[in-house]
């Protein structure tokens, strides 16, 4: 299981089971010394980014409905609230987040017409007589 860490940050990303490019975040922990200095938009993103670059296609986490600091983090990087439970250990409202990641395509590589097509003729070999 891969763990993310950054110099204010650490969180772990693990595979959903059967789902080989989806991940789930989870463990986050900002540092203490960085925490409340506006710094959890800058490392979410620095750790999506990374997620990406694991080749995960998308990432889920939650995020309890009373963390209104975590939420707006996630609104601001713009995750999706997918949905929300009661977890029946805590009895905390849960919602799940997700988003899209997004990783530069391989460019295609030109086509060029073939010139042995091109001394064909538009009608092929039976019209070029």
């Amino acid at each position: 299981m891969p763990r993310i860490v950054t110099k204010r940050s650490v969180r772990e990303v693990s595979t959903m089971p059967g789902s080989p490019r989806v991940a789930i975040s989870h463990g986050v922990v900002m540092f203490p010394e960085f925490r409340g200095q506006g710094h959890g938009k800058e490392e979410c993103a620095m750790a999506t980014a990374r997620t990406c670059e694991l080749g995960y296609d998308y990432i889920l986490c939650t995020v309890t409905s009373d963390n209104e600091a975590q939420l707006s983090i996630m609104r601001g990087n713009g995750w999706n609230a997918l949905d929300r439970f009661v977890s029946t250990s805590s009895g905390n409202t849960v919602l799940i987040f997700g988003k899209k990641l997004f990783r530069p395509r391989r460019p295609t590589p030109p086509t060029y017409p073939d010139p042995a097509d091109e001394e064909l003729g538009a009608g092929g070999p039976e019209n070029n007589a």
